[in-house]
């Protein structure tokens, strides 16, 4: 399955059934006019699969207690809230002289305004779409931005293969939703 539209449907009918306390945090789509703003904002073509995404599912509510796999599940607003305040540390020099130590295909930058995150887990740390690759990577790719540390991953090749990561996790168990420790959509091994 590759089409984001029809793993988001199954995937917010499981929530809806086990996790309707996530369910009621998840936002109606956002306008394409909302989306254009952010593309000419961020300065980025944003991937097809995320902006069908965006206009079926515009993230979270801000006030979520809620959390998706990864952490919250960002807004349009939230996107660029969160991008803004990054390039601003960028821009202000707050980033030089300091690297990251990537997987294969991801820059060494420390961040790249290039990055898009579409999830915050409250620690200051993303994933982000990478829309600017390095060589080996794909355009897209789903990658981890850490706040503390050097480390950056590259997790999916795309949004579409991580929300169907997810939807395969919560259907075989892999992902649940946990009420105790979390309140969020974790791997099942991270609860042992």
């Amino acid at each position: 399955m590759n089409d984001v539209t029809a793993i988001w449907q199954e995937l917010e009918q499981w929530i809806l059934v086990n996790a309707p306390e996530l369910h009621e945090t998840l936002q109606p789509g956002a306008s394409d006019q909302e989306i254009v703003q952010l593309e000419q904002q961020l300065g980025v073509t944003l991937p097809e699969d995320y902006k069908t995404f965006l206009q079926i599912c515009d993230g979270q509510s801000d006030e979520s207690e809620a959390g998706f796999y990864g952490g919250e599940l960002l807004s349009v607003q939230s996107v660029e809230s969160k991008w803004d305040r990054r390039k601003k540390q960028l821009d202000s020099n707050a980033f030089e002289g300091i690297s990251s130590e990537p997987d294969q295909g991801i820059r060494a930058d420390w961040w790249n305004p290039h990055w898009i995150p579409f999830t915050y887990d409250e620690g200051g740390n993303h994933l982000c779409l990478d829309l600017e690759p390095a060589d080996g990577g794909t355009n897209g790719q789903v990658i981890t931005w850490w706040h503390d540390t050097s480390d950056r991953e590259v997790r999916f090749p795309s949004f579409t293969v991580w929300l169907e990561r997810v939807l395969n996790g919560v259907e075989t168990g892999e992902i649940v939703f946990d009420r105790e420790e979390y309140n969020a959509l974790v791997d099942a091994e991270d609860l042992a």
